[in-house]
């Protein structure tokens, strides 16, 4: 969607939110603005609950029930926050993959064999669905970070990102990851998907070296052989409900005693 600037001047931050088609409905196009966002509605392997492929179109529609005033920051939303378009063929494939693999989970959750041929196409058939999806998430994430953008994205479920980060893995010589889940997502091709939602982690530790430190916080529930991976792993920190808060990049190996976050943020800025 393109605006002109005499839209831009127009626009009302404190006024009723437009229902622009774009996130916040805010009047930028991608050229223009500093951050981008783009769309994954994507939820072909999730194990319990569909619906995160509706997420976009949602939270669009949502997000214009929100305001702009940020105290610690006000006018950044002048900075420009855009959406790109939405691709809604990945919407159509999710649909039609995601037919598949709710009968492979139903197959395995009966006690079926993965090896089954019943399986074994139908896994074959979402695995190579799951690579084309990552790789068009990873064109539109290189395409606006070529262009000196920030790229943000809005899933789809959990396995969605892995496209834009490895986009910024081939950009970045090193960065890391904090990854606010109630789980590990460090599976090895959960349930047969390669890129499973419960194997994003897994992947980006295998394909992203780029990537040196995961920081795993609020997780409450994970498997034996994730936790193994999570300890043995000098790339992962993780923070379930056990482990005490601590400030350790400030003062390493202390406890947190009520410093204010503009304080700690000062430290960093």
């Amino acid at each position: 969607m393109k605006f002109n600037r005499m839209e831009l001047n127009a626009f009302d931050p404190d006024g009723v939110g437009v229902d622009n088609g774009t996130y916040f409905g805010l009047p930028f196009e991608p050229g223009t603005a500093e951050l981008v966002l783009v769309s994954a509605p994507w939820d072909v392997t999730v194990s319990y609950g569909a619906g995160t492929a509706h997420a976009p179109d949602a939270v669009i529609e949502a997000s214009t029930q929100l305001d702009f005033h940020e105290p610690l920051a006000p006018g950044v939303w002048r900075r420009g926050i855009a959406t790109a378009d939405v691709d809604y063929a990945l919407l159509e494939e999710s649909q039609r993959l995601r037919s598949d693999a709710e009968k492979v989970i139903a197959h395995l959750e009966g006690g079926g064999s993965p090896e089954d041929d019943y399986a074994v196409r139908k896994v074959r058939r979402i695995n190579e669905g799951c690579r084309a999806m990552n790789a068009n998430i990873g064109a539109q994430a290189a395409r606006w970070l070529d262009a000196g953008k920030t790229v943000g994205l809005v899933g789809g479920d959990h396995s969605t990102p892995y496209g834009l980060i490895r986009a910024l893995g081939d950009r970045h010589g090193e960065f890391g990851i904090l990854h606010i889940d109630a789980h590990c997502d460090l599976r090895d091709a959960y349930e047969g998907f390669e890129f499973s939602h419960a194997s994003i982690m897994f992947n980006v530790l295998r394909d992203v070296p780029s990537v040196k430190k995961i920081a795993q916080v609020a997780v409450r529930d994970f498997s034996g052989t994730e936790a193994a991976l999570a300890a043995s792993s000098a790339r992962v920190a993780t923070f379930d409900c056990r482990s005490p808060p601590r400030c350790s990049a400030a003062r390493p190996g202390t406890r947190c005693a009520g410093e204010s976050w503009m304080r700690c943020r000062r430290r960093f800025t």
